[in-house]
């Protein structure tokens, strides 16, 4: 009788220990670089959805139009993604313009021609700039490996689109 309880015991032990780990370890786990890159890309992403969206609907150079475009479409697809890869791990992502993007929004909408193109491409310049450093910096920080391999997938594409404002900042 001895040996079955033991046996039984030995064997809840071992049951227990299979379980689940619903703790925030390993490469699920979520660190402050982590949370910065939801953060800080989420804002990101956000903006160049409603610059681009702007621009896109009142510009008249096609090369600009394009920028605009493929920072909407990208930026879009890539919140998208992230939300979806935060959402289970009780990361937040935000969801409105900043008061910095807001205020260049607003500024915007006085210009035309020429110098809303060039106002665009040179934030939108900047902004590249600014998410590829975040990219960069949650590669090197980062631990959780979801919210990494987006950080990794989005950086090529962005990278893109970073030159291509570069490329049309010295037109502009």
């Amino acid at each position: 009788m001895k040996t079955w309880m033991q046996i039984a015991t030995a064997a809840v032990v071992l049951l227990a220990s299979c379980t689940k780990d619903t703790t925030n370890s390993g490469l699920d786990a979520v660190n402050q670089a982590d949370l910065d890159l939801a953060q800080k890309a989420g804002k990101l992403y956000v903006a160049n959805m409603e610059l681009g969206r702007y621009v896109y609907d009142r510009t008249n150079d096609s090369l600009v139009a394009k920028l605009a475009e493929n920072l909407l479409v990208t930026s879009d697809r890539a919140y998208t993604q992230l939300i979806i890869n935060a959402k289970g791990k009780g990361i937040p992502v935000p969801n409105t313009v900043d008061e910095t993007h807001q205020a260049i929004r607003t500024g915007m909408e006085s210009l035309t021609g020429w110098t809303l193109d060039s106002a665009f491409v040179h934030n939108a310049l900047q902004d590249q700039r600014n998410l590829l450093a975040v990219y960069n910096q949650h590669q090197q920080e980062g631990n959780n490996a979801t919210i990494k391999m987006h950080s990794r997938y989005y950086a090529d594409t962005f990278r893109m689109h970073h030159d291509m404002a570069d490329s049309l900042a010295l037109m502009y």
